[in-house]
């Protein structure tokens, strides 16, 4: 008995065939359907898709032996049809009157192959993987009509394979996103109550969903009260077509018992005729530590407004103590005045006033300050006299300058209104703290504040310093 050949180029070969991810693998119905139609077609008993591997045969699709069956390559007719693939359909007439295969135990015993015809299943990059073949226990001749048909299927049985192939890298894909994404796929059948689940939905959330398929009921039974009523509200307007797409975030029982988080969205991708759904799908993302994250930022959170709260509550309580005192000094300082004291202490008592006034607005913007973390500020606007805060302004920070050996200058635009409608208390504010910045910061040297009026970009008129 003579051994087939190996082809040229047996070793890329084997990678393609190995790669396609066939051997091995359960019976197909696509594939099927062409070892049935060539065997009825031909009238030949036996109608194999087989796959030469590196020392066997084996049968992805069979009649007349059993699928998945195997030989060993060294006597198989099939090895031969792989050897010289290019040149199209190997036919054996008659195995007893071929020296190849006259003791071959193919022939003397089961299945007593006789007449043998395989085509090649050659792939793009000229792999010969295996072939479509017949075989029959008496000697025969396919016609040129059989041997037509018989070429123009394998070639068919290609595109399929190709496409198989293109279908499961794309599967491999998905399953690779879902897996680093942490994503489930879903399909729901609403007419039949069916739902089926990814084995990688199965293996985040509930390992025993695995190959099932449940009634939707059996998912809702491990979801607590609120996500039921939730999710199934989400699927009632779904089904409607109240909405275009369902997502919502609910917890599943995980199998241990402990909840889960999950974040779900699906969409009606079939209805019938009278709108009517009658397939939905969806995701389901794992969701659970960025739901204890959010739970964990939402506690931050409140902790973090108490304390604001705390905080401007003490400084409302303190500003108010301390302005009780300013207060007192205030209207002491007015009776002075009011005394018409003699040249230097009547300025005296009049700067000790206008200090008073600048301390007590101090102490309010403590109180503004905590209104602002509380959200509460509001402007005050009066019609205020303007040269009077600013001449007040100007008896703080005269004195310190002046301590500090340095110039305290007040310049005035001479057409500045004497009288602006204002927040005296705001624009008080912001005077004292540029000009005690001023103050601080500077070691030699004069401070000056130059008032002027300005227009803004509303056309309405603006106090500039």
């Amino acid at each position: 008995m003579k051994f087939p050949a190996l082809p040229e180029n047996e070793e890329q070969r084997l990678r393609k065939l190995r790669a396609m991810g066939l051997l091995d693998t359960e019976a197909e119905e696509v594939l099927d359907a062409f070892t049935r139609m060539a065997a009825s077609v031909t009238g030949m008993p036996i109608a194999l898709i087989s796959l030469v591997d590196a020392d066997r045969q084996w049968f992805k699709s069979a009649v007349g032996l059993p699928q998945g069956a195997q030989t060993s390559r060294d006597i198989s007719f099939c090895g031969y049809a792989v050897a010289q693939g290019h040149e199209g359909i190997f036919e054996v007439p008659d195995a007893f009157a071929d020296p190849r295969f006259l003791d071959n135990p193919l022939v003397t015993g089961a299945p007593h192959v006789v007449h043998y015809a395989g085509a090649p299943l050659t792939m793009p990059g000229g792999e010969c993987i295996g072939t479509l073949c017949l075989i029959d226990d008496k000697p025969g001749k396919l016609s040129d009509i059989h041997r037509e048909f018989l070429s123009n299927a394998a070639q068919s049985v290609v595109r399929v394979l190709l496409l198989r192939e293109s279908d499961r890298a794309y599967r491999d894909r998905l399953h690779m996103a879902l897996h680093a994404g942490e994503l489930g796929f879903w399909d729901y059948d609403p007419v039949n109550d069916r739902l089926w689940v990814s084995d990688e939905w199965a293996a985040l959330f509930y390992p025993a969903l695995q190959g099932r398929t449940v009634p939707i009921g059996y998912l809702c039974e491990l979801t607590s009260p609120e996500g039921v009523a939730e999710f199934n509200g989400a699927l009632v307007r779904l089904l409607k077509g109240q909405d275009a797409r369902m997502s919502l975030k609910h917890d599943v029982r995980g199998p241990d018992g402990h909840p889960l988080w999950i974040s779900t969205e699906g969409e009606v991708v079939e209805r019938d005729a009278a709108g009517r759904a009658l397939r939905v799908v969806g995701t389901s993302k794992h969701v659970t530590h960025q739901h204890h994250q959010e739970q964990q930022l939402v506690a931050a959170l409140a902790k973090a407004e108490q304390a604001v709260r705390a905080k401007s509550a003490f400084a409302s309580t303190l500003s108010h103590e301390v302005r009780t005192p300013i207060n007192g000094v205030i209207g002491l300082t007015r009776m002075l005045a009011q005394r018409n004291l003699p040249g230097q202490d009547g300025e005296y008592v009049r700067m000790i006033g206008s200090c008073a006034d600048s301390l007590l607005a101090l102490v309010n913007g403590v109180l503004d300050f905590a209104k602002i973390e509380a959200g509460e500020v509001q402007l005050e606007l009066l019609e205020t006299d303007l040269l009077h805060l600013l001449h007040q302004m100007q008896d703080v920070f005269a004195l310190r300058a002046q301590q500090k050996g340095l110039e305290f200058r007040l310049e005035i635009q001479p057409h500045l209104p004497a009288r602006v409608v204002v927040d005296p208390t705001r624009v008080r504010q912001v005077l004292l703290n540029l000009c005690g910045n001023a103050l601080k910061f500077t070691s030699r040297g004069s401070i000056t504040v130059r008032a002027a009026a300005g227009q803004g970009a509303d056309g309405q008129q603006r106090l500039v310093f």
